[in-house]
């Protein structure tokens, strides 16, 4: 069954990828709209919206958003992963609320610990982001029953998704706790929430649809709740590609445009390259060869052309915001995991599951920047595109000129959609050359400060800023080639100081000034040219396009603008010496920094031991001896079992309230008659483990089970295990039985061949030892079926208990010897191991393999770590750094079909490994920190590489937007 299981994983991940294919060719919901509920006039100066785009606190405001969930991110690193989204311009983090997350029993409500929904808000707002809550109660998003709790399947009469009593009445206590937390929460309340989803991919209806009686309930309830901000139901424009391939007007809308998923990878996906991401593409462009990125690995070229398409046609055709689907990968922890997912939920995210930073991590950094530092633009724009469209003459085949044009400016956004580069020149601009897949925006006549127009950035416009009471424009284009910004100063305005490479200076009667700046890219370190005047002070930036993807903007312990590292943490004031925290990959040489802030330029290097790359990998940590436990204690004859549940038929799992994977039911057989008999199972979902007084008899899903009984009375156990649970994807109506686990229909037992009364046989299988009886087809049997007991041999009166015992329990154990064979039964296995973190400044990223196991769970110092095997990620289970501890750390291992435990070890993944390096401020030498002089650009006087890589010999390395640098020593 496990051998099936990835391939049967692909096969749906396919499936479900054609079906968005297909289905988005025409519309899904006839009754689903892309409009919000308006937030009322009475919040209008906090939050309003029009058809152009959001104003928050009476400003337009891009909402640059990516799904971090966090219930599948350990608590610990909740602050982690959110500083690695605002480290790459993300400013909204959307996450789910998953109900049966949250009330897992019902009437057991649960916002703390890691459920603490509250904690995790103040968070966000700590870090002064926005978010976007989806609260479901169902959400499509890979998770168990769509999070739908369990227990509702027990109610008698339940129909989800439905104004039906037993729905509304399970699902008003829930809400009545969540929807008060919410408003609280609320940017209206001086929260972070700046919009709620209500259902998610709800057939009857989307968007702002009040076409059914459930539909008017949950709009009810968010009103009477104080929900005050823009709310919707469903997802809107969900997709690859989601803004589509033409321009769309506001005109009409009383709402902005908003994408809640424009999907970065696929939930089978992980890492850079999982090939299945990729299938859907396949059937429409030439498959691409792999490229190689900065983490050693490879990714399709195809996958990265596309992505970055999608999030800028996002911007050129008009659109309000998105949200990265996912921005952050976690873990389906415990028993959370959906079908085909199993603990990894990495989503192919440009953070990844371990934090790791991928290839799309920094072409999003790109365009949130961009996109935020252009707001009032893209938040109150029209298509513009029709003047624009013979900009270029008459372009090749897959170029495409778009337009947006607002009070505050015009953008102009030239497109290369197809294979090769293109050479063109803007109009007042210089020659520029576009890759495949990107996207030259020019930006004309934009209004950035009260006496300053920029009236052409002929450019790649990474930011504007504004520190200190100046304002900082960065661009960034190929090392060595050309570009322009033309801008114009009001009338009556001075200036102090600039620097001489502004030309072309007219004064316009009074009208202003006029002036040009031409730049030439610089290839080793970065230039500010400066224009002093008496109303303010505007500085440009520029960079190469290496320089640009590791530019970071810091707002501690001052606003800085730091060029030079992979990632920056944390800057950090430690009594009179600063320190700088950074991340670099293993196989890279160490990045320099350089640091720009009130005018001034600091360089920061690393200690002389860790510039170099590293040489050899820390080896993950040796497991000590191992011990077992049996878990088939219920299994054995004269078990206690008084206080289970009892029931005249089996019930599915989940029975008495149990929110896990695996449960017991215990029967007594009383045989009349001595002889062969079968025993007739119904469908087992996943699969169960078969004991007959005490022995195992079978495993598996089998329909018939082949015995030799004497009369008299014998026991027969099974422990039924749910592998995955489906998110039941988009399903409205009755729950009992959909998707069940376990089984609820009658077991039977019959009598196919009666002993010679000559032969005593005692009340054992045909089966010897504890080797699996397998399941014999009901066709097979030949003899006439003669039922042993009533009601043609249907098994009654039984008991049964959720649950598999406590993996810390700490009695029960037993050394492993490599001589015994393995268990065969469902056992728990424990060892230790030792761990010293960061080793060397290596962060190294541990996982479990699990060898030859069979499929259970795992715990890492009683932190449930998730179902393997993982098919998103063979290579094991990740082992989440804040969960291990310096010293002796406990893994046990549960499995399910009692397999050796001997392969399993733990295994590092290289690729998400990384360094921390604490970088410091440099100060001998000649670029000790030094003052810009206001009327010079800044030339970097040090003789090293600038900040890309240790000096002290060449590597060629591709950054992530395709440009190859050569550092060097020069």
């Amino acid at each position: 069954m496990s051998r099936l299981s990835p391939f049967i994983n692909r096969l749906i991940g396919h499936f479900l990828v054609l079906v968005v294919i297909l289905s988005a060719a025409t519309p899904a919901f006839a009754d689903g709209n892309d409009l919000m509920f308006p937030p009322p006039a009475s919040v209008g100066k906090i939050i309003r919206v029009d058809g152009k785009g959001f104003i928050l606190h009476g400003q337009r405001t891009f909402i640059a958003s990516g799904s971090l969930h966090y219930a599948r991110v350990p608590r610990a690193l909740w602050a982690d992963r959110l500083e690695r989204m605002k480290r790459a311009g993300f400013n909204t983090v959307s996450t789910y609320i998953f109900w049966a997350y949250q009330e897992p029993k019902q009437g057991e409500i649960s916002f703390h610990g890691r459920r603490n929904l509250s904690a995790f808000l103040a968070l966000v707002k700590k870090m002064h982001m926005y978010a976007i809550l989806r609260i479901g109660p169902y959400n499509n998003g890979e998770w168990s029953n769509g999070g739908l709790p369990n227990w509702l399947r027990f109610i008698p009469n339940m129909s989800v998704r439905t104004f039906t009593p037993p729905f509304i009445n399970a699902l008003t206590p829930y809400f009545d706790k969540l929807l008060p937390m919410v408003a609280a929460n609320q940017i209206t309340h001086g929260g972070p929430v700046v919009m709620v989803q209500m259902e998610n991919e709800y057939g009857p209806g989307w968007g702002a649809v009040l076409n059914n009686r459930y539909l008017r309930w949950m709009h009810t309830m968010a009103l009477k709740n104080g929900i005050n901000v823009p709310f919707f139901f469903s997802g809107l424009h969900q997709g690859f590609n989601p803004a589509g391939v033409h321009s769309f007007n506001s005109v009409g809308r009383p709402t902005p445009w908003f994408s809640t998923e424009l999907w970065s990878g696929w939930f089978n996906a992980y890492g850079d390259a999982n090939p299945d991401i990729y299938f859907h593409w396949q059937f429409i462009h030439n498959a691409a060869p792999p490229v190689k990125t900065r983490s050693g690995g490879n990714v399709n070229a195809i996958f990265e052309k596309l992505h970055l398409e999608a999030v800028w046609r996002v911007l050129a055709f008009g659109g309000s915001g998105y949200n990265i689907f996912m921005a952050v990968g976690g873990s389906n922890f415990s028993h959370w995991n959906c079908r085909s997912v199993r603990a990894s939920y990495d989503f192919g995210s440009p953070i990844g599951q371990a934090g790791d930073l991928r290839v799309m991590y920094y072409h999003y950094k790109q365009a949130n920047y961009f996109a935020r530092s252009f707001a009032p633009v893209l938040e109150n724009s029209t298509n513009a595109t029709a003047p624009y469209r013979a900009w270029l003459g008459t372009p090749r085949a897959g170029i495409h000129v778009y337009a947006r044009k607002s009070p505050a400016g015009t953008i102009v956004f030239i497109m290369n959609t197809g294979n090769a580069p293109y050479l063109c020149s803007p109009p007042g601009g210089t020659p520029v050359t576009i890759l495949p897949g990107h996207t030259f925006p020019v930006e004309l006549h934009f209004q950035t400060l009260p006496w300053l127009h920029l009236t052409e950035i002929c450019a790649r416009v990474l930011a504007i800023r504004t520190t200190a009471g100046a304002q900082t424009l960065l661009v960034y284009g190929p090392a060595h080639s050309r570009g322009i910004v033309r801008l114009h100063l009001a009338a009556g305005n001075v200036i102090l100081h600039k620097s001489p490479e502004f030309s072309s200076i007219a004064k316009v009667g009074n009208a202003g000034i006029t002036m040009a700046l031409p730049i030439r890219f610089p290839g080793r370190h970065p230039r500010v040219y400066s224009l002093v005047t008496k109303k303010g002070v505007f500085r440009i930036l520029t960079e190469s396009r290496g320089m640009a993807a590791g530019t970071w903007f810091l707002h501690k312990p001052t606003p800085s603008i730091v060029i030079g590292p992979w990632y920056v943490g944390k800057m950090q004031n430690h009594g009179m010496r600063e320190r700088m925290l950074t991340e670099c990959p293993l196989q890279l040489p160490t990045a320099w920094a350089y640091v720009y802030r009130h005018g001034n330029w600091t360089q920061f290097v690393p200690p002389k031991n860790q510039s170099l790359p590293v040489k050899q990998i820390n080896p993950a940590p040796q497991l000590g001896p191992w011990q077992v436990r049996l878990a088939d204690g219920p299994a054995q004859p004269g078990y206690n079992d008084s206080h289970w549940l009892t029931s005249a038929r089996p019930r599915q799992l989940g029975f008495g309230d149990y929110p896990g994977d695996y449960q017991w039911y215990r029967a007594k057989l009383i045989i009349p008659t001595s002889g062969m008999y079968h025993l007739l199972v119904p469908r087992v979902s996943n699969y169960a483990a078969f004991f007959l007084n005490g022995r195992k008899i079978a495993f598996g899903n089998p329909s018939v089970i082949q015995l030799q009984l004497r009369a008299g009375t014998s026991e027969l156990a099974i422990l039924a295990i749910a592998q995955d649970r489906s998110k039941i994807c988009s399903y409205v109506g009755p729950f009992r039985y959909i998707d069940y686990k376990g089984f609820f229909r009658p077991l039977r037992l019959v009598l196919v061949k009666p002993a010679h009364p000559s032969v005593v046989k005692s009340a054992v299988p045909v089966a010897k030892g504890n080797a699996p009886v397998v399941g014999i087809a009901s066709k097979s049997i030949a003899v006439r079926a003669i039922p042993p007991l009533p009601d043609q041999g249907i098994i009654t009166d039984w008991r049964i208990h959720g649950g598999i015992g406590s993996p810390m329990a700490p009695a029960g154990w037993q050394p492993v010897s490599a001589a015994s064979p393995p268990p065969g039964v469902p056992c728990f296995y424990r060892t230790t191991f030792s761990w010293l973190p960061n080793p060397g400044g290596q962060h190294t990223i541990l996982r479990v393999s699990p060898g030859t196991l069979f499929a259970g769970f795992m715990w890492i110092n009683g932190h449930n770590l998730g179902r393997y095997p993982d098919f998103n990620m063979p290579m094991g289970l990740y082992l989440p750094s804040c969960w291990l501890k310096p010293g002796i750390n406990s893994l046990v291992v549960l499995d399910d079909a009692g397999n050796s435990v001997s392969g399993c070890k733990l295994v590092v993944e290289a690729a998400a490994s990384r360094r921390i390096i604490t970088l410091h401020p440099q100060h001998n030498g000649l670029t000790a920190s030094f003052k810009v002089p206001p009327s010079r650009h800044v030339v970097m006087v040090n003789t090293r590489s600038p900040g890309f890589g240790a000096p002290h010999k060449a590597v060629g390395i591709r950054r992530q937007d395709g440009e190859n640098i050569k550092r060097s020593a020069d």
